[in-house]
């Protein structure tokens, strides 16, 4: 159906009643309407002491919130919204009878919903933590919590527990939408697919109370290809990895010294295209000779690595073999 445009229903035909009668046929003119409710509220939480967030069953395109006393500023993001107080603080253990009129897909809405600051003397606690990628890993506590404690890189703490060197990360920002801390990890400080503990402390939620240290688990996630480069044609050990142009016998390779490459990385060579060779590096980066073949002449070299979680890079050169 098209929205607006007139249609012709019937119903009824070759329908039979009790007494095994057909029924009458009902026929009416309709106009296809959809969602013709505005915007409802599903839920309204604090964030902090000025602020709050609504998220309605649909998007908005315009939110006006009342409470006798307060101005608010609104900022949308499509289904939710956080509203700002500008000329006072919420109070802690109180509640406020909220007016919050929407305007968004399928007309408008008025409602009047309750925004609960509650006071509790427990300390916030952490849901889950997982890696995001290699450099950032995410904190989602299970209530809000304030800004200033949850973005202290101090806070924070990382372990790898297999070789047990201890980091805190470079930078830390809050989400006060999701109640997640988002903290990224110092450039040399990647994160692999081990195991990894994250200590956490001192962040504080609304009502102040406070984090005693807690330690969480989590796996990390390796998502930075490895380094790869096509050396000069050579033919020395100036690079640790060699290729090598041959005359007698007309054998041309590719070859490795410790440190080459990733360790344990997948390696593929093709030549003008054509896959020539594989291979895989040592758990010391070397590199077993890989055959090429009888080359001369100019052809491109293309040389893949894929690490064992499935990150890779590619390098290609031209080069003249004799």
């Amino acid at each position: 159906m098209i929205r607006g445009q007139d249609y012709l229903v019937s119903a009824g035909r070759g329908i039979l009643d009790m007494n095994n009668e057909p029924i009458g046929t009902f026929t009416d003119r309709i106009t296809a309407e959809f969602d013709r409710y505005g915007p409802r509220v599903i839920k309204i939480e604090p964030l902090d002491r000025r602020s709050f967030t609504i998220t309605f069953d649909k998007p908005v395109y315009r939110l006006e919130v009342e409470l006798s006393g307060f101005e608010f500023e609104v900022e949308l993001h499509g289904r939710g919204a956080i509203v700002e107080s500008v000329n006072r603080s919420f109070a802690t253990g109180q509640s406020y009878r909220l007016r919050i009129w929407a305007e968004g897909e399928g007309g408008t809405s008025s409602e009047t919903q309750t925004l609960k600051f509650t006071s509790s003397g427990a300390p916030p606690q952490v849901e889950e933590v997982r890696a995001a990628t290699s450099h950032l890993v995410l904190v989602e506590f299970d209530r809000p919590v304030e800004k200033s404690s949850a973005t202290r890189v101090e806070n924070y703490r990382f372990t790898n527990r297999d070789t047990e060197e201890s980091f805190y990360p470079s930078r830390v920002e809050y989400d006060p939408v999701t109640f997640t801390a988002k903290l990224t990890l110092p450039a040399n400080k990647a994160l692999t697919d081990t195991r990894y503990l994250l200590q956490v402390r001192r962040v504080e939620d609304l009502a102040g109370n406070s984090m005693d240290e807690e330690t969480y688990r989590f796996i990390g996630v390796d998502t930075v290809p490895p380094l790869v480069y096509l050396p000069p044609l050579t033919n020395n050990k100036s690079y640790l990895l060699v290729l090598v142009d041959e005359v007698s016998p007309e054998t041309d390779y590719l070859y490795g010294e410790p440190g080459a490459l990733e360790r344990n990385v997948y390696v593929k060579v093709s030549i003008d295209g054509e896959l020539a060779a594989v291979g895989q590096a040592g758990s010391d980066g070397s590199l077993e000779k890989l055959v090429l073949g009888d080359l001369s002449g100019s052809h491109t070299v293309t040389l893949k690595l894929i690490d064992g979680a499935g990150n890779y890079a590619i390098s290609t050169r031209t080069y003249n073999f004799r």
